[in-house]
């Protein structure tokens, strides 16, 4: 599901000194993951017992993953000895949804 990751594209999505290469490294990254997130996100979304979840919230939270991506980008690395980075995006993915999934339940309980 995952593509393999190059700790060179990592490498430029810290590096956020040339504006020009940044950019472009970052559509690599979003065009490179997005559909294996959206898949996990879906996943996700059916552990938690959400088997009929629209397309929105599943794009809402894909692009909320991306948001950590990108706020914590400077710490991220490419290191084998603490797993892999496909299992770290799943992380990332699966937290969200549960954040999602607890706030839709506040929700409904309030209405």
């Amino acid at each position: 599901m995952y593509p393999n990751t190059r700790p060179t594209l990592i490498d430029r999505l810290r590096d956020s000194n040339s504006s020009g290469r940044w950019n472009s490294s970052w559509e690599e990254f979003f065009d490179l993951y997005h559909q294996a997130v959206r898949v996990c996100v879906r996943r996700a979304f059916q552990k938690n017992g959400w088997y009929s979840v629209n397309e929105a919230d599943v794009q809402e939270v894909v692009m909320a993953v991306f948001e950590s991506i990108l706020k914590g980008r400077a710490s991220l690395e490419v290191d084998p000895s603490k797993g892999r980075f496909r299992g770290f995006l799943s992380r990332v993915g699966q937290r969200r949804v549960g954040r999602r999934c607890m706030q839709r339940r506040g929700n409904s309980s309030t209405t």
